[in-house]
């Protein structure tokens, strides 16, 4: 939509940002300075690059995988890695996650800049830092939601496909996505939060949901009583080991110091 203009090859990495998304931000960027108040632009200028150095991890995660990264590209709805899928479910999920954690460090480094020498940073330090914390924190808990094809619907369809296999675990993946999205209309309705952003966002996330279920298809009720099933064996598994440790310490004799 819009077409792309092509910003180089960091990393050995084509690059390329939206048209559209390119015009609106340097006008909201000439604006405020016209107007004397960059730091109002501060904001679009964080946003950018949180979500570029989000897509870089999961890039530069997945050439150390040895796969091969096509292109980085930024869009109106943020970015996205294009890739060849090479690596295996393992490095599938950590190319995945790796994203999500750049935006909690570089809101954990916000944070701790903030507190220890928030006092004595000027306005405009105060002001990024401030911008750094919100935006990547929202930016995590969001691709951290099971939501297709957001970074934790991903991870959710590895961990569940490793389990019960890629079918199964597609399927299941997809109706707790379908389920977290009714949750989060919910939230916005119940809140008062919804705005024209949020119903964008939900549209668009819907209408992803339903073209990948035409693909994977919908969970049945054998394959989800599966999943719990194999959930609560692990859960009862991983007790029973913690309970044998703690019984071998208990049983094992004290050893005696040596002279």
């Amino acid at each position: 939509m819009g077409g792309e203009f092509r910003l180089g090859r960091p990393f050995g990495i084509p690059l390329t940002i939206n048209k559209l998304l390119a015009g609106f931000a340097g006008i909201y960027v000439a604006f405020s300075v016209l107007t004397k108040t960059p730091l109002e632009a501060a904001w679009v200028a964080v946003l950018l690059l949180s979500v570029l150095l989000h897509e870089w991890a999961h890039a530069l995660t997945a050439k150390a995988a040895g796969d091969t990264v096509l292109k980085v590209s930024l869009h109106l709805f943020g970015g996205v890695t294009y890739r060849a899928g090479r690596g295996g479910p393992k490095w599938d999920f950590r190319i995945t996650a790796a994203g999500p954690i750049v935006n909690v460090v570089l809101a954990v480094a916000a944070w701790l800049a903030l507190h220890f020498a928030g006092a004595s940073l000027p306005h405009w330090a105060f002001v990024v830092l401030s911008l750094t914390l919100w935006i990547n924190g929202v930016l995590a808990a969001f691709n951290l939601l099971p939501i297709h094809p957001m970074d934790g619907g991903r991870m959710t369809r590895i961990a569940l496909s490793k389990r019960v296999g890629a079918g199964p675990g597609a399927r299941i993946a997809l109706g707790i996505s379908f389920t977290t999205l009714v949750l989060a209309g919910a939230f916005f309705v119940v809140t008062g939060a919804i705005n024209i952003i949020a119903v964008v966002l939900l549209v668009q996330m819907f209408m992803l949901n339903v073209m990948e279920s035409r693909q994977v298809g919908t969970p049945t009720m054998d394959e989800t009583r599966l999943v719990l099933r194999r959930w609560w064996q692990d859960r009862l598994e991983r007790r029973a080991e913690r309970r044998a440790e703690r019984a071998a310490k208990k049983a094992a004799p004290a050893l005696e110091p040596s002279p």
